[in-house]
């Protein structure tokens, strides 16, 4: 299935302008990357470094003529420099990281993270966290301990303490955004991609990493005070046990069940994630527990209740909410927790997902909302997560590049 994505991706023309790693050439340089480690083709290895250096060649232009660039993880320069790390350390790109791209340019990363502090804009994929895995890969570096500091020191002070002493944090995105009837439109992610679930598997890593003592034992309390409330969201009125998200008002449209699907981005796989990684930090059995718990639920939904299902019996097979990105899950949940149950819903998902896939490749008709009438050749909605995942396929194993979605 990867090859035949690759193939496809070419005879499409499908390349993508943009640099960044959910939509843009750093997704496309995983995949090529991953198909030259699996097959040795030269013909991958030569894309790679095509796209490597025309995205290069993009960071230079914008810094020479100092035009706006996107510093974010999910969007911007961020991703794509920790893609090229990523290679680096795994010695498919032969050069050194910092033989490639400046430790000024690194650093101005760090430089952009003072706007998502101010505007409190924690974001796992476009905010200060989604940075903050660049400065992870780079951990070793000063100005990566600085950005953990600062990372540490924000989601501290713009913590939202409940009743029971628990942590949250205010999604930003709809600050300021009024609900049908006209009030606040108050909102916690509960998501792996926009919320409490990214935060938590991010200062799982970031815990591991952290030089500064004081704040690493802060972090600890983070985990622990912020899974114990996403926990909390739990709820037994339907099939799925979490909500995407929590409301201040219970009667607010957004918090009907019906919002409650099976994703990377958000819903109980993403939860059961987040939980997993707190166990690693804490050391709690009865987390390890509870995400078991959370993905054996999983497991049961089917095809037609998981969300993925379009009215006219086609399905997404994308990684963001479609079949191949709940397949990916399924085989990670499996790896952590070796129950076959999970073995067996990856299976189910991944047999679905390569079904929709052919027919997609038959027709050219993988569309996205962010790609209008034109086919989708990204990472998150588009063909390149679904070669990704497929070399996973291969193997029945997850593999290193997913750490760069929080996986």
């Amino acid at each position: 299935m990867s090859r035949d994505v690759a193939a496809h991706i070419a005879s499409q023309n499908g390349w993508l302008e943009q640099i960044n790693v959910l939509g843009g050439k750093a997704g496309q340089i995983l995949l090529y990357a991953y198909l030259y480690e699996e097959f040795g083709d030269n013909e991958y290895h030569e894309r790679i470094y095509e796209l490597v250096e025309q995205g290069i060649n993009q960071i230079e232009a914008h810094l020479e003529s100092s035009s706006f660039m996107d510093f974010s993880h999910g969007g911007g320069i961020s991703g794509f420099l920790l893609t090229l790390n990523h290679l680096c350390e795994r010695r498919i790109i032969e050069e050194e990281f910092d033989e490639i791209i400046d430790e000024r340019v690194q650093k101005l990363i760090l430089d952009s993270l003072r706007m998502d502090i101010e505007t409190e804009n924690y974001d796992p994929l476009y905010g200060y966290i989604g940075k903050g895995l660049f400065f992870v890969s780079k951990k070793e570096k000063p100005f990566a301990q600085t950005a953990f500091n600062q990372i540490v020191d924000t989601l501290f002070r713009t913590k939202i303490v409940d009743k029971k002493g628990n942590y949250t944090w205010l999604d930003v995105r709809n600050a300021g955004n009024l609900d049908e009837r006209g009030r606040a439109h108050v909102v916690y992610d509960c998501g792996l991609a926009h919320g409490v679930s990214g935060i938590i598997t991010f200062c799982a890593r970031l815990y591991g990493v952290i030089e500064d003592q004081k704040r690493r034992e802060l972090v600890k309390v983070m985990v622990e005070r912020s899974t114990l409330w996403l926990l909390d969201q739990q709820r037994n009125d339907g099939l799925f046990m979490f909500p995407y998200a929590k409301f201040d008002d219970p009667d607010d449209p957004g918090s009907r069940p019906y919002n409650a699907r099976l994703a990377w981005c958000y819903g109980d796989l993403a939860v059961s994630i987040a939980v997993y990684n707190a166990a690693l930090v804490l050391g709690q059995q009865v987390l390890f527990d509870k995400s078991k718990e959370i993905a054996l639920n999983a497991a049961r939904v089917d095809f037609w209740e998981s969300g993925v299902m379009n009215e006219n019996g086609s399905s997404d097979p994308s990684f963001c909410h479609g079949s191949c990105g709940i397949s990916y899950l399924f085989l990670a949940l499996f790896e952590f927790h070796k129950d076959a149950f999970l073995f067996e819903a990856y299976e189910r998902w991944r047999d679905f997902t390569q079904a929709e896939v052919k027919q997609r490749l038959t027709n050219s008709n993988l569309y996205s909302e962010l790609s209008g009438n034109s086919e989708d050749f990204g990472l998150l909605y588009g063909y390149a997560g679904i070669g990704l995942t497929g070399l996973s396929y291969l193997s029945n194993e997850t593999r290193p590049w997913s750490q760069i979605i929080l996986l």
